[in-house]
């Protein structure tokens, strides 16, 4: 699994098994999976290269994993409580039409 630019935080939900490339910009990010390679780096401009050497690989079970942790991560954001509430609320003193009412 090649993963660029991502901090890795309790919902990557990567299990610790799995083979990981980091590639990141800031080298801070860098080191905090148990990586097969960290390479600090622009994704832009080192997944090009990187692709190069690779060669594809047909492996039904790694798109049936990863769309499973699409799943995991898609209804843990459906739960997560914002960190900042919405700007707009409903207000007594607005009519359906937006505009203010009052005296």
């Amino acid at each position: 699994m090649i993963a660029c630019g991502a901090s890795f935080s309790d919902f990557t939900g990567i299990p610790g098994d799995k083979q990981v490339v980091h590639i990141d910009i800031d080298p801070i990010q860098l080191g905090k999976h148990p990586f097969v390679a960290a390479v600090w780096g622009d994704c832009a401009i080192v997944l090009p290269r990187i692709l190069e050497l690779v060669r594809p690989r047909e492996d039904p079970a790694v798109g049936q994993w990863l769309m499973e942790r699409r799943r995991e991560w898609s209804l843990q954001l459906d739960r997560a409580v914002p960190v900042r509430p919405p700007l707009y609320h409903e207000s007594p003193l607005r009519d359906p039409a937006g505009i203010a009412a009052g005296p």
